[in-house]
Formats: structure tokens, C-alpha cells, sequence
């Protein structure tokens, strides 16, 4: 039932009208993702199987080992689903090699600014550039240029192509 309602209002939505595209099809990619799916298929299901027939075998000892067998599963569970997410984190993280944003961009950190015309986050060299119309600034002292590579890892940026400075001193 839940199927069908979902259907309806993916076919029923203005919404989602631009996600309701015809996707190509191709029997070599069923056929590919069948098989490198089929074997994770397969290990969950007996990991999932094995685990149901665990709980019947310990219902066979009784209510009080039952409820201890639930207490500890569920801390189990807890130690198997950290690492899991973790796992999950560091796959996206190692999917994603640049993030890029264009038509004005803001980095801000704490009273540091930075603004350009676009901006390259490279994951793997902990690297932000920024080009096109580059102004840095740091309270009431700001640093111009055309393009601005911040090495993540140690703090430290270097700003280059026509750099202007603008230092205030304090009042002396």
C-alpha cells in the first residue's frame, strides 16, 4: 500500500516533475549490477538468517535468556553501526575529490573573511583556491589579488596576481 501511494504522488506532484525522466535502459547494466550486487546480496541475507535463527535457538533456553540475549544484541548493535557510519563517512569522503562553487563565494572563520569569483576545495591535497577577484580580510586589514591557495593543513595561504594590501596599525 505504501507503494502505491508513493507512486502517486511521484506522479502526481508538479514538484517532481523534473525527476519523472526516462532513464535509458540497458540490459548490460542489469546485468552488471546484478552481478556485483548479487554477492552483498547474498551475505546479507545469510548474515540476516543466521541472526533470526540465533534468537530462536536462545528462546529454546527460556524467557530470562532470551531477555539477556535482546540486552546484549543491542549493545552489539551499537558497537556494529559506529564503525558502520564511520565506514560510510570515509567512503563519501573518499568518493568527493573537489568541491566547486562559482559566482561569488564566502569563506568565513571567525573575523576572516574571503571572498572571489569561485572557489575549489581539493579533498585529498586539504586545498582550498580561490580566483577572480580575490579579497582577504582580517578585521580593518584586507589583502587583494586574483587568486588565493589556502594549504588546509597548516593554516597558511598565499595570495597572488596583483596583490594590494591594506594594513591598519594601531594608534601609534
Amino acid at each position: 500500500m505504501s507503494l502505491l501511494a508513493g507512486l502517486a504522488v511521484w506522479q502526481l506532484s508538479k514538484g517532481l516533475a523534473p525527476y519523472r525522466v526516462p532513464a535509458p535502459f540497458s540490459w548490460g547494466r542489469v546485468w552488471t549490477q546484478l552481478r556485483e550486487g548479487l554477492p552483498l546480496c547474498l551475505g546479507y541475507a545469510g548474515e540476516g538468517g543466521a541472526y533470526a535463527f540465533m534468537g530462536i535457538m536462545i528462546g529454546w533456553l527460556g524467557a530470562t535468556a532470551l531477555a539477556a540475549h535482546q540486552v546484549a544484541n543491542a549493545i552489539a548493535g551499537l558497537a556494529y553501526v559506529i564503525p558502520l557510519g564511520m565506514a560510510g563517512a570515509v567512503a563519501i569522503a573518499a568518493a568527493v575529490k573537489a568541491a566547486r562553487a562559482t559566482g561569488g563565494v564566502t569563506l568565513v572563520n571567525g573575523a576572516e573573511a574571503a571572498e572571489a569569483a569561485n572557489a575549489t576545495y581539493a579533498v585529498r591535497a586539504a586545498e582550498i583556491v580561490m580566483t577572480g577577484d580575490v579579497v582577504l580580510s582580517q578585521g580593518v586589514n584586507a589583502l587583494s589579488g586574483e587568486k588565493l591557495t589556502v594549504d588546509l593543513t597548516t593554516g597558511q595561504g598565499r595570495m597572488s596576481g596583483r596583490v594590494k594590501t591594506i594594513f591598519q596599525t594601531g594608534g601609534n
